[in-house]
């Protein structure tokens, strides 16, 4: 976009003919005694300032359009990378979860075995420890596929990588900071000013370059 934006700001070449004398020439076309030379340089009413400013207003659609490309994939990175970190911290937790039940289920059955409980405890027990490693087995399925999807985004090759935790920036509580803060990053509403703003540029360009 900013190659064509660059290229709508710039003149057309210049044309620049020769005519040699009939005695340098292969044909017998009269040309005179004389080199003569005739240059040429096209032009339109949207040469004389206006081609420019247009080309200044493309130019900055593209910039932001390129800074807005940049920011989403960011973010998006980002949100993966949170939710593979939440997925890993949740098996961690699932696979524990499962470990002792099946710990307390183990001590329930001894004292079944001795009579000093009923039987219903351990199966209480036993049957949470199933649910937690169903629940563990599904939970390690998502999670081997948000990891897919950052080895995707980032291009690294990790076997069985480990995530750290997310280093988040706290948010301020003053109101007048995230106020200041948004305005300025540029919204979807400075966006599609300045597009309409640059589209009819254009659509005048064109107007201007239609008058011979």
């Amino acid at each position: 976009r900013l190659a064509d934006a660059k290229q709508i700001g710039l003149l057309k070449n210049p044309e620049l003919e020769i005519t040699f004398p009939q005695k340098f020439r292969r044909t017998d076309e009269p040309t005179g005694q004389f080199v003569t030379a005739k240059f040429t340089q096209p032009f339109s009413l949207a040469d004389f300032g206006y081609r420019q400013t247009v080309s200044g207003a493309l130019k900055q659609v593209a910039t932001l359009d390129a800074r807005v490309e940049v920011f989403r994939v960011l973010n998006d990175t980002a949100l993966v990378y949170y939710r593979a970190w939440v997925l890993q911290q949740r098996l961690k937790t699932l696979v524990d979860a499962e470990r002792q039940s099946k710990q307390v289920a183990g001590l329930i059955a001894k004292a079944i075995e001795e009579g000093t409980t009923p039987s219903t405890e351990g199966n209480i027990f036993a049957a949470d420890a199933i649910r937690f490693g169903a629940d563990a087995k599904a939970v390690a399925a998502e999670m081997d596929l948000a990891q897919a999807d950052l080895i995707r985004i980032t291009g690294q090759r990790w076997e069985k990588p480990v995530l750290e935790r997310p280093r988040l920036a706290e948010i301020p509580s003053d109101t007048g900071k995230l106020i200041q803060f948004a305005q300025t990053r540029s919204n979807l509403q400075e966006r599609l000013r300045l597009k309409e703003e640059a589209a009819r540029s254009k659509m005048n360009l064109a107007h201007l370059n239609a008058f011979p």
